[in-house]
């Protein structure tokens, strides 16, 4: 017949794809529920916490601004300056954090003649010590300028601050004696306001730690030829600088102060009397300076480089720094060439991790140091070290370092007078 069916769907071939369908999706099932069987989830017992802390520093205004009117050149003199006004401020850190902190004095003169920085000179006192007097001198970069409205902008202190630490200052502006009188000089102003500027200080400022090189040097070295105002006289440094007499440095862990000191500085790294210096005149009219703090003076890790020995100096005592927390003593005495005398044996060393340059050009020294850490850096150490006749480089050494001083005896300059030394414990 010709008009037969010729398809007919097969009823049991479509049961056979359900069946298979199901049978796919029943096996994703099982094999979904097996794999999550081999997981496990663990959560940890303590909270992790992040606690920011603070940085608060407050000015307190002592007194009102400066105003002088009819203001005219007056001789830079004690008395004349004296009879000044001032404008007396503090700066008070109140939070739980150390800052680092610089003072700008910026000029916001709106008047349209304006009198120029060059003939303006300035007093500052930190806690009624004068600690700098010059002519001013836009210095800031532009980055460290707060106010916009700013022309320029002098730097006038940095200085660190622990928690609850103060610092009051004193300012003191005139015009110099030196100002000519031309009319660009005459019928002028001059407006600046005091700006601070804190950050958080990311090394631990303690008591006893000693200020970095650079302040050290700033408070007691000075340009031959030019003046300071020194306990309330103005000295020619050329002729009393302080540095160019230093003959000897003390290192003093109990406060004794001497009461002929001819000045007092706060050699402390928080600014806060923690350490003393006192210059005090010998015989032969140089200065022997005494640093004392009760309890033992410490380097500041972050700035070891604390090279505050001048061509006179012969002598450094350093018992005072017995407990050294440094690791750092890089250059310490480098190109000391008077320095005859340097007893570094109660200091320890086992921390101290770079020594290089540490002698370098003390061809005339007598000195003692311990090494103790076996992988300190010594290269150039004892370069040109101990040279003349009658000097020597004692060096103490520990089981574990031994090797290392035979090391540095065999290969010292052939001049040298290093000395191996006694096994310390």
């Amino acid at each position: 017949m010709n008009n037969q069916i010729i398809y007919k769907p097969k009823k049991k071939n479509k049961r056979k794809l359900i069946i298979s369908i199901f049978f796919i999706i029943t096996l994703i099932v099982v094999a979904g529920t097996s794999y999550a069987m081999w997981q496990m989830t663990l959560v940890q017992t303590d909270t992790n916490k992040l606690a920011t802390g603070c940085i608060d520093l407050n000015l307190i205004n002592n007194t009102n601004s400066i105003t002088l009117e009819n203001a005219y050149p007056i001789e830079s003199s004690e008395e004349q300056i004296e009879q000044l006004p001032a404008y007396s401020f503090t700066l008070e850190n109140t939070c739980t954090t150390n800052v680092s902190y610089y003072v700008n004095l910026e000029n916001v003169t709106s008047a349209e003649k304006k009198l120029d920085e060059s003939v303006i000179e300035f007093l500052l006192k930190k806690e009624g010590i004068p600690i700098l007097q010059e002519i001013l001198s836009p210095d800031v970069l532009d980055e460290e300028v707060i106010l916009k409205e700013a022309i320029s902008a002098s730097r006038l202190y940095e200085g660190h601050l622990a928690p609850g630490g103060k610092a009051t200052f004193d300012l003191r502006l005139w015009m110099s004696d030196t100002t000519p009188a031309e009319d660009e000089f005459m019928n002028a102003s001059y407006e600046s306001k005091v700006t601070v500027k804190a950050v958080l200080e990311t090394n631990s400022l303690t008591d006893n730690i000693l200020v970095n090189s650079n302040e050290l040097r700033s408070t007691i070295s000075e340009e031959d030829g030019s003046e300071r105002y020194i306990n309330g006289n103005y000295v020619k440094l050329g002729a009393n600088n302080y540095i160019s007499k230093l003959k000897k440095i003390v290192f003093e862990n109990s406060k004794n102060p001497y009461s002929e000191a001819e000045q007092v500085y706060d050699f402390s790294q928080v600014q806060n009397g923690s350490i003393l210096g006192y210059y005090v005149k010998d015989t032969d009219d140089k200065y022997i300076l005494y640093i004392q703090a009760d309890g033992n003076i410490k380097i500041d890790p972050q700035n070891p480089q604390w090279a505050l020995f001048a061509d006179e100096t012969t002598e450094i005592d350093l018992e005072g720094l017995e407990n050294i927390e440094a690791t750092d003593l890089h250059g310490l005495f480098e190109d000391c060439p008077r320095l005859i005398k340097a007893d570094l044996s109660k200091l320890n060393t086992s921390n101290v991790t770079d020594m290089q340059t540490i002698f370098l050009g003390c061809f005339n020294v007598t000195a003692t140091i311990n090494i103790m850490n076996k992988d300190v850096n010594l290269a150039n150490a004892f370069t040109g070290a101990a040279m003349e006749e009658g000097s020597s480089i004692t060096l103490n050494y520990t089981t574990e370092t031994e090797a290392l001083v035979d090391d540095i005896i065999t290969n010292k300059d052939e001049n040298s007078n290093i000395i191996k030394g006694t096994l310390i414990g």
